[in-house]
C-alpha cells in the first residue's frame, strides 16, 4: 500500500510539471489510453464470457460507472494542475467521507457517530486547505497560492477547488456504481471490463473536452515530454495494481493509512518545487487524512463484527460435528414433542459452507436444503438460487435481527 501511495503521488507529481506543456485533458487521454491498451491485454488473456463488453444485464451500469469515472479522473487532472499539489490532493482525498455518506443515502449502509465526525472533519479540513476570505479574511503577503501563469488550461482559483470537489463527489459516486455491479444476484463482471469501459468513456470525454475549450491537443516538444506523458499513463496503472494487491493482502484500516501517504508526499513535492506550503494547508490535510482514518475505523470496527459472527457460527456448527445421525434425529422428536431448543432453530454453517437448521436430517440433499458457496472467489458465501429462507437464528439471534445487519457483520454469510 505504501508503494501504491508512492506511485500516485509521482503520477501527480509529474502531471502538475507537464501543465506547462500540455491541457490537463490531453494528459488524462494518454491515461486513459494506456488503461485500454493493459485491460483490452488483461481480457484477452482471460478472456471472459461476454468478451469487452461484459454482460448485456450489467451494460447500463458499466456505462454509468465508465462516464463518472472518467469525469471524475478528468477533473482531478484539471485540479492537480490548476492548484498546488499538496492542496489539490488534500481536497481529492475527502473522498472516503463523501462515500460513507453517499452509501449511507444510497446504499442504506450504516452511518453512526463515527462517519459524522469524519464528514465534519472532512468539511473542516477543506476550509482550512481553501481558507475562504469571508471566513479567514483577506490573504496575507506570501500565504496566497503560487499557481503558474504559463499553464495552457487556467482556471480561477475558487473554479479550480470547485473542480477537486466536484471530483471527489464523482469519484465516490463511481465507487457506488462498483458496488452496484457487484451487488449479490447480478452477473459477474471481470475488473477488466470495468476498467476498459472506464478507459473508452475517457477517450470520448477528455479529447471532446480539450477541442471544445479550444486546447486541442500539443505535439510533445522533445523526448522528455514524451516520457513524461508515458510516465502518467504506467505509473497510473502500476499505483491501480499496488492498491488492488495491498487491500487483497492488508486490511482496509491500515490500507487506507497507508494510501494518506500520498498526501504527505504531495506537500513534500510541493516543497521541493518551491511552492509555497502553508500550515494552514497542512493542517487542513491533516484533519483530512484523520477524517479518512475515522471512517476506516468504522469499516475495521465492522470487520472486526463480522469476524465475531463468523467465530460463533463456527462455534454452533462445531457442536454438531460427529454427532450421529440418530442422535440428531432423536434431537429434533424431542423438540417437536414440546422441548424445544432455547431461543427455536438455530441455523449452522458447516465446514463445507452448507446451511442447515439443527435438528434437521443431515442426509438431505444440498438440492433440498440449499447451500451456500463462494462462486466467485470473493470470501463471501452466497446463498444458491433454490436455497431456503435464511435460519431463523445465528448465535442466539432471532430472524429479525438478522435482517438489521449487514453482510460484514453476518461473517460473509448472506
Amino acid at each position: 500500500m505504501a508503494l501504491s501511495a508512492v506511485m500516485f503521488s509521482l503520477m501527480t507529481l509529474v502531471v502538475h510539471m507537464l501543465r506547462t506543456s500540455f491541457s490537463p485533458f490531453m494528459i488524462a487521454s494518454v491515461r486513459f489510453a494506456i488503461n485500454l491498451i493493459v485491460a483490452a491485454v488483461t481480457v484477452a488473456l482471460q478472456r471472459p464470457e461476454h468478451g469487452l463488453l461484459g454482460p448485456p444485464s450489467q451494460r447500463l451500469l458499466l456505462t454509468a460507472r465508465a462516464v463518472i469515472g472518467a469525469v471524475a479522473m478528468s477533473l482531478v487532472f484539471v485540479a492537480v494542475t490548476q492548484l498546488p499539489v499538496g492542496d489539490a490532493n488534500a481536497i481529492i482525498f475527502t473522498n472516503p467521507v463523501v462515500t460513507a455518506v453517499l452509501a449511507a443515502v444510497v446504499l442504506r449502509e450504516a452511518f453512526g457517530w463515527l462517519e459524522g465526525a469524519a464528514l465534519l472533519l472532512g468539511f473542516g479540513g477543506v476550509v482550512l486547505v481553501v481558507r475562504p476570505e469571508f471566513l479567514f479574511g483577506p490573504v496575507g503577503p506570501g500565504e496566497a497560492p503560487q499557481r503558474d501563469v504559463e499553464t495552457l488550461f487556467q482556471l480561477t482559483y475558487p473554479e479550480a477547488v470547485a473542480c477537486a470537489v466536484l471530483s471527489s463527489l464523482l469519484a465516490a459516486c463511481a465507487y457506488l456504481c462498483v458496488r452496484a455491479l457487484a451487488a449479490p444476484g447480478r452477473e459477474k463482471v471481470d475488473s477488466a471490463v470495468v476498467v476498459a469501459w472506464f478507459a473508452v468513456a475517457g477517450l470520448v470525454i477528455a479529447p471532446s473536452v480539450a477541442f471544445a475549450s479550444g486546447q486541442g491537443f500539443q505535439a510533445p516538444a522533445d523526448v522528455l515530454s514524451v516520457a513524461g506523458l508515458l510516465a502518467v499513463g504506467l505509473l497510473g496503472f502500476a499505483g491501480q495494481w499496488l492498491l488492488n494487491n495491498g487491500l487483497m493482502l492488508e486490511k482496509a484500516g491500515p490500507a487506507t493509512a497507508m494510501r494518506n501517504l500520498d498526501v504527505v508526499l504531495a506537500f513534500v513535492y510541493q516543497a521541493v518545487l518551491g511552492e509555497a506550503v502553508t500550515w494552514w494547508a497542512v493542517s487542513g490535510a491533516a484533519v483530512v487524512c484523520a477524517a479518512t482514518l475515522l471512517v476506516a475505523w468504522g469499516k475495521m470496527r465492522g470487520g472486526s463484527s463480522a469476524a465475531a459472527a463468523g467465530a460463533a457460527a463456527a462455534a454452533v456448527a462445531s457442536r454438531t460435528d460427529g454427532v450421529p445421525d440418530a442422535q440428531r434425529h432423536a434431537t429434533a422428536a424431542a423438540s417437536n414433542s414440546g422441548s424445544p431448543h432455547p431461543g427455536g432453530q438455530v441455523g449452522c454453517v458447516d465446514p463445507a459452507g452448507s446451511s442447515s437448521a439443527a435438528g434437521a436430517p443431515s442426509h438431505r440433499s444440498d438440492a433440498a436444503l440449499g447451500s451456500d458457496s463462494d462462486s466467485d472467489g470473493d470470501g463471501l458465501l452466497r446463498r444458491s438460487p433454490d436455497a431456503g429462507a435464511l435460519p431463523r437464528l445465528l448465535d442466539g439471534r432471532t430472524s429479525s435481527s438478522l435482517e438489521q445487519l449487514d453482510d460484514t457483520e453476518l461473517g460473509g454469510v448472506v
